[in-house]
């Protein structure tokens, strides 16, 4: 076993604050991947509304609702990081 260096978490005390900051990190990700989403579905949606009826524009508006699901999906996830963290 690697002995830590000195001022360096030892034990369960530092698997606690590793694993910490990954809930974090992995939080931030989910947040920011949330608000991307819906930033493509607003793009897919605009270009939908700029194109003539027809296939084109039936699937940028399907693309968009696929936006809008994976969004809502990483809103829920956020939302579930944040009541496991509040129950711990």
């Amino acid at each position: 076993m690697v002995e830590p260096v000195g001022g360096h978490p030892t034990g369960l005390q530092h698997l606690v604050e590793e694993a910490t900051e990954l809930r974090d990190r992995l939080h931030r990700i989910t947040v920011a991947l949330g608000i991307t989403e819906y930033m493509v579905a607003d793009a897919f949606e605009a270009l939908a509304r700029k194109t003539a009826p027809g296939p084109e524009s039936s699937s940028l508006r399907v693309q968009a609702q696929a936006a809008r699901a994976t969004a809502e999906e990483c809103r829920r996830f956020a939302k579930h990081l944040d009541d496991v963290h509040r129950g711990l």
